[in-house]
């Protein structure tokens, strides 16, 4: 009898406690959406999970996150409420709010945004890099050592970097120079950026290019894990064993990364405390400041290793196959770059930064490009008092999503948006300051968009000096989400080997 009672109680008192806590929870929920109530937005699908079916359309590779933000904005206007699951999330589109929020350094970072790239599966992936660190203190200080490194003087001084790489691209895709090949330059482009920033950045000996990468495919499935767990929370708890053995490849995966990044920063240590020569590339330039004068712990520097590794290779290659596919819509556009590549370069092989520098019209056509397809389609901020924007009042600490995509191809800040026009960057009045930032802006701007520049012109010349390609018909020329924005095709194109006219 007395088992049975405590069973009873028991019971009744876990009955209770789930009450209380749900109370609680509904309680908060009504206070939340009681709080921004005044602001548009779609309506929630589900009481406790707002507008969930966002999201689900986005995992299923049935639109964006871009352009789903695009037709809300278009409903309802430049400030447009959501309830991710139960967080409010306000996005806008107002280039006075752009300006302020991203050029006050007051505006910090969500963390909450960046918990995937943090940690994976309870493993410490990208952890507190520039990318993700959002205490501005401890940000500034790995901004403050990492700047000189990225900096245009010291880049150049890596064109032989580019050069080789790219160099080496442009013969792996003559040996499918055979004009009935299809080639997939998501494959060949994501081949050569892992290897320039391998290279440029830590003088790793792999080949990237004609080899196998086992850092690229690492670095894409951390990627695909993390956009994964944004859309799923319940991936890292799901106990069937596919989703077990998923998280143990992508465990394998971020220990590959990171393994390796510590054993080269230990040996690049050692070589200069033997007083041996080290190489030229980013981590010899920041290695002495952040590991001596800044006392940087071990941890930090492979956090930076693995954020360079894979934010600036993934980036980078969705800016060149957007380039790619744009070029092939647009026969004219493609017509004067070649004009250009063609007067300014010619046949040389080496390029020098003075050389890349001169060409105008592909910095135009790099810049339409990111306006149409930036890889990262916004930045999110958390205001620490009340705001207002467009008469809309934004309570204090809510996450705000800047969305330079959706402002891109709005008709009142670009003319024609959807078209593909490089000549507006000329034109000061078709590129307003405030809607076009797909490297972010202010002090916490990308630190790598020199190096991605750079790296993307030279690609490009290289390319267009010996080849020609031609996209194989019947593909799928959308956009999916993998943290970044990439193109949802392989890019196939056909390859030929360029001759000119004497």
């Amino acid at each position: 009898m007395l088992v049975l009672l405590i069973l009873k109680w028991a019971i009744i008192l876990s009955i209770i406690g789930l009450v209380a806590v749900s109370s609680v929870i509904i309680v908060k929920l009504m206070m939340a959406h009681n709080k921004y109530k005044h602001l548009p937005g779609p309506p929630r699908n589900s009481f406790l999970f707002g507008n969930l079916s966002l999201l689900q359309s986005v995992m299923k590779d049935e639109t964006t996150f871009g352009e789903a933000f695009f037709e809300l904005h278009k409903k309802y206007g430049p400030v447009v409420l959501i309830f991710a699951l139960h967080k409010a999330v306000v996005s806008m589109t107002d280039p006075a709010i752009i300006k302020e929020v991203l050029t006050n350094d007051k505006y910090v970072k969500p963390a909450e945004n960046y918990t995937v790239f943090v940690e994976l599966f309870g493993e410490r992936f990208g952890g507190y890099s520039l990318v993700s660190e959002t205490n501005h203190e401890k940000w500034a200080r790995h901004r403050r050592v990492l700047n000189p490194a990225f900096h245009r003087q010291y880049l150049r001084e890596l064109m032989y970097i580019f050069n080789d790489s790219a160099g080496r691209m442009v013969q792996y895709l003559t040996t499918k120079a055979d004009g009935k090949t299809e080639v997939s330059m998501v494959d060949t482009i994501g081949r050569v950026t892992v290897e320039a920033i391998a290279k440029a950045g830590f003088s790793m000996d792999e080949d990237m290019i004609f080899q196998k990468s086992t850092f690229r495919d690492a670095i894409a499935l951390c990627f695909e894990a993390g956009r994964k767990v944004n859309i799923d929370p319940l991936l890292q708890y799901n106990p069937f064993k596919e989703a077990r053995d998923y998280r143990a490849k992508t465990k394998e995966a971020i220990h590959l990364l990171r393994d390796t990044a510590e054993r080269m920063i230990r040996q690049r240590l050692k070589d200069q405390q033997e007083g041996k020569k080290l190489p030229k590339d980013i981590l010899s330039y920041i290695i002495k400041t952040a590991m001596v004068d800044e006392k940087f712990q071990m941890v930090e520097m492979v956090d930076e290793f693995v954020a360079f590794f894979g934010a600036g290779s993934d980036t980078t290659g969705n800016l060149l196959n957007f380039t790619l596919l744009c070029l092939s819509q647009n026969p004219h556009v493609m017509e004067r770059l070649l004009e250009e590549i063609d007067t300014v370069i010619g046949d040389k092989e080496d390029l020098l930064y003075e050389d890349i520098a001169k060409l105008e019209y592909m910095m135009l056509v790099l810049k339409e490009t990111l306006r149409l397809f930036p890889p990262v389609i916004g930045t999110g901020r958390r205001n620490p008092e009340e705001l207002q924007c467009l008469g809309h009042r934004v309570p204090a600490n809510t996450m705000l999503f800047l969305v330079t995509y959706v402002m891109c191809r709005q008709e009142q800040f670009f003319k024609d948006p959807l078209t593909f026009d490089p000549e507006r960057f000329r034109r000061d009045e078709d590129s307003p300051l405030y809607a076009y930032f797909p490297f972010s802006m202010g002090s916490r701007s990308c630190i790598g968009q020199h190096f991605a520049l750079i790296e993307a012109r030279v690609v490009l010349v290289k390319l267009f000096q010996k080849l020609n390609l031609k996209l194989v018909p019947g593909q799928k020329l959308g956009m999916v989400d993998r943290l970044t924005m990439r193109p949802s095709s392989q890019c196939l194109h056909y390859i030929t080997e360029r001759s000119k006219s004497p």
